[in-house]
Formats: structure tokens, C-alpha cells, sequence
């Protein structure tokens, strides 16, 4: 049985998920895509930001597990490793994004 609106919206709350709300609602009813568009206009930066955390939360979650494999100046699991360098990467990126995005706002 799926979770109601107000469930959803209680769950973003609980778990500290800004957007998950929205994007539920996208996702489970048309006619919430229809009035509302995957991308309002003017939150182009807010909905940047919203990636970059939650790509730097994935990249986190690997982080102390990579660090403790890196300390002694060796890889001992590489693809624990590769794994946090993927997500190290798609952070980077999702940053580059929300960057360009606010200096673009800082400039107009």
C-alpha cells in the first residue's frame, strides 16, 4: 500500500529529504505533472543544490571506509575504493552544476 501525501510529507521532515515530497508527488500522480513542471521556472539553482547534497551525502557515506582502508598509504579494497572515487566524482560534478548556477545569479 503506497504512503499518503501527508505520510510523505512527514517522512521528508523526519528524514531531513528536502524535495522528496515533490518528487514523489511527480512521480505517483499525473496530474500533478501536468500542473507542475519538472523543473519550475526560477528553481533551476534550488533543485542544483538539492542534487549537490544529496550527492555529497552518497559520497560521504563511503568516505570513513575509504579513509580507514587509505591510511597506511595502500588500497587494500579497490573496489571500495573505485566505489568512493565514482561517488567523489558525481559530487564534484553536482557541485560544478550548482556553482555555475549561483554565480550566474550572483551575476544577473
Amino acid at each position: 500500500m503506497a504512503p499518503t501525501p501527508d505520510q510523505v510529507s512527514e517522512m521528508e521532515a523526519l528524514y531531513k529529504a528536502p524535495g522528496l515530497w515533490y518528487g514523489w508527488m511527480r512521480y505517483q500522480y499525473k496530474s500533478f505533472r501536468d500542473r507542475y513542471p519538472e523543473k519550475p521556472e526560477g528553481a533551476e539553482l534550488a533543485l542544483s543544490m538539492l542534487d549537490a547534497g544529496y550527492q555529497l551525502q552518497d559520497m560521504m557515506k563511503r568516505h570513513e571506509d575509504a579513509l580507514r582502508d587509505a591510511l597506511d598509504g595502500r588500497i587494500d579494497n579497490a573496489r571500495q575504493f573505485a566505489e568512493y572515487i565514482k561517488e567523489a566524482k558525481e559530487a564534484h560534478a553536482a557541485l560544478g552544476v550548482m556553482l555555475a548556477k549561483a554565480e550566474c545569479r550572483e551575476d544577473g
